[in-house]
């Protein structure tokens, strides 16, 4: 795979076809286009557009603790492995070769620094070219709203599945839920792996004593629920929120939402419960 800011001698059909891909997809006969002019390869301009699409998301999920475990300990197992830094003799000076590259090292980085901001910037400059207007249709720009989004997601996924939000009673004790009456419904396109959920009569939460998390349960049953992210609900009336599973869902059988501790739980002990949607196929 060629390096992230590889090879700017691009022509401008393939700078179009790249800022395309980072933005709003390409067709088939496009992805081939961009394979046979060799630069299939070249991820700046998705790196750009993740970051622009970061920046400007409704809300940032913590980061699970078995994920950050994980990562701090390849952290930990890199620096383990690398070599001890070499000393340097400058004249009467003594310094390590740390010390030494720094110079060269913060030029290189500066240089990294400034690509990625003209990159940034000339993603976000093509975005209003390549919006979706209100009669159109296709992906939506990265700055939609979670509505529009699900709209999208509703006139386009073929696989679509849409099911409404009913009280979730305990499924052993069949006791109801702390919260009652919640409207709306869920949609989820298992080609697309990806969803929304809307609600009418969900309170709103405080975050810092509880959050709304979302299960959902596919063919690997109750005991192996998957966490689908925590949300909030800032105000009385319709919430959208975006369902954010950890991993690839098979085909979904129920969708329940509880209530959690601020940072989530990796398993739900179901006291505390709102509402579920039966996936009827």
């Amino acid at each position: 795979m060629s390096s992230t800011f590889s090879n700017w001698s691009r022509g401008e059909r393939e700078l179009d076809l790249l800022v395309g891909r980072a933005t709003q997809g390409l067709s088939e006969a496009e992805l081939q286009e961009l394979r046979q002019a060799g630069a299939d390869e070249e991820l700046s301009f998705d790196l750009a557009a993740a970051a622009a699409d970061l920046a400007m998301i409704d809300q940032v999920e913590p980061m699970p603790a078995s994920c950050r475990a994980k990562l701090e300990h390849a952290a930990r197992t890199f620096c383990a492995s690398q070599r001890p830094p070499v000393v340097e003799v400058v004249g009467s000076e003594r310094r390590d070769g740390v010390a030494g590259r720094i110079d060269s090292e913060r030029r290189i980085s500066m240089g990294w620094v400034a690509a990625a901001a003209g990159i940034l910037l000339a993603v976000l400059a093509w975005l209003p070219k390549l919006s979706v207007s209100s009669t159109g249709g296709g992906t939506p720009p990265l700055a939609a709203t979670p509505a529009e989004r699900r709209a999208v997601l509703l006139a386009e996924a073929t696989d679509k599945g849409v099911w409404s939000w009913s009280d979730f009673k305990h499924p052993e004790t069949q006791a109801d839920p702390e919260i009652k009456g919640v409207r709306g419904d869920v949609v989820w396109s298992g080609e697309r792996q990806e969803g929304y959920m809307r609600f009418e009569g969900l309170p709103p939460n405080n975050p810092a004593n509880e959050r709304y998390q979302l299960w959902i349960i596919d063919e690997r049953g109750l005991s192996q629920r998957v966490s689908g992210g925590l949300f909030d609900v800032h105000a009385q009336g319709e919430t959208i929120v975006p369902i954010r599973p950890a991993v690839p869902i098979g085909t979904p059988a129920i969708f329940a939402v509880t209530i959690e501790k601020p940072l989530g739980v990796a398993v739900s002990d179901m006291t505390r419960r709102a509402c579920a949607a039966i996936a009827v196929r």
